[in-house]
């Protein structure tokens, strides 16, 4: 990534943010740019930039599998070659630092803010991402289509959003995340080629829906139509929740 450079004579500082999806078979690079092989399941992970130093952070298993203890790693930017999808957001100050804050807590092993006990499918690299945005204060946007006969959407932040099960599929999610700094030269987004997979990288990398908004954010959307008389009902994202106002939402699994 491209450090940011505030415009000539200025002395404002530039902060910015980029996430990352990288697809299973993306290339690895070691610290000095040698190939080493590559991703087996893809990967999510981000980086902050003050306009001086770079910081990336990521999480994955000390010794490969589908639980077991995790780290944090610090600067896999510069490990995976051409991941499928960047976007990089200008940040505020205290956004960079709560960003900071999260992941150089978890670089030490202090669990203050996420568990570094690995799991594949409640506790990866995708949620440990998606927790540091909610920490810096940085949400997905859900939009919710009320029935047929009321064409006006709902769109609402889903704070407790905990991202896509399988690491490509985040990319819409990354997406739907409002510009934390609206018309910013430095806002943009990169997509690459995805690397050649095997039928089965295929197959955990992609093609699961999202995980659904949290209770919370869901009542939230329910109360923003309850005086309108209308029934919610939720595309995809929310496959079997359906409420009509005043009752709350229950989702059927």
């Amino acid at each position: 990534m491209t450090t940011p450079q505030s415009e000539s004579g200025s002395t404002q500082k530039i902060y910015t943010l980029t996430v990352y999806v990288a697809a299973a078979g993306t290339p690895l690079l070691d610290r000095e740019g040698n190939a080493i092989g590559s991703s087996r399941v893809g990967h999510v992970y981000y980086s902050i930039n003050d306009g001086q130093n770079e910081r990336g952070y990521g999480f994955s298993p000390i010794e490969s599998g589908m639980t077991g203890p995790g780290h944090v790693v610090r600067n896999e930017f510069e490990v995976y070659k051409a991941p499928a999808y960047s976007r990089t957001m200008e940040i505020d100050e205290a956004q960079y630092n709560a960003l900071k804050d999260y992941g150089e807590k978890g670089l030490e092993r202090n669990q203050q803010y996420f568990n570094l006990q690995y799991n594949g499918a409640t506790n990866s690299c995708i949620d440990f991402t998606w927790g540091g945005l909610r920490h810096a204060g940085i949400h997905a946007r859900i939009t919710l289509q009320p029935r047929e006969d009321f064409d006006t959407p709902i769109t609402f932040e889903n704070r407790g959003y905990e991202g896509a099960l399988k690491p490509l599929n985040n990319i819409r999610d990354f997406k739907s995340i409002p510009d934390p700094v609206p018309g910013s030269p430095y806002n943009r987004e990169q997509t690459n080629d995805l690397p050649d997979r095997k039928w089965w990288q295929h197959l955990i990398s992609e093609g699961d829906s999202q995980r659904a908004p949290s209770s919370n954010d869901v009542q939230h959307a329910a109360a923003s139509v309850e005086q309108r008389g209308q029934v919610l009902r939720f595309p995809h994202v929310l496959t079997g929740v359906e409420t009509s106002a005043p009752r709350r939402p229950v989702a059927v699994i």
